[in-house]
C-alpha cells in the first residue's frame, strides 16, 4: 500500500517546482498573502481526483 498528502499551498516563487508556477521576476511574490480553501473533491476514473480551490486574500486561521 501506498499514500499520497497533497498540501495546496502556493508559494508563487519564480523558478521553484511547485503545482502553481509562476513566471515572472525572481523578486515577485504574487501569491504573498493568498491561501487556497478547498471547494470540492470529485473522484474519476483510473484513480484521478479533482481538487477545486477558491483563492482567498489572507491567510487561514
Amino acid at each position: 500500500m501506498t499514500s499520497l498528502m497533497i498540501y495546496p499551498g502556493i508559494d508563487g516563487l519564480c523558478r521553484v517546482a511547485s503545482s502553481f508556477d509562476w513566471i515572472g521576476a525572481k523578486y515577485e511574490e504574487p501569491a504573498n498573502g493568498q491561501a487556497l480553501r478547498l471547494k470540492h473533491v470529485e473522484n474519476r476514473e483510473n484513480g484521478v481526483l479533482w481538487l477545486q480551490y477558491d483563492v482567498e486574500k489572507g491567510r487561514p486561521e
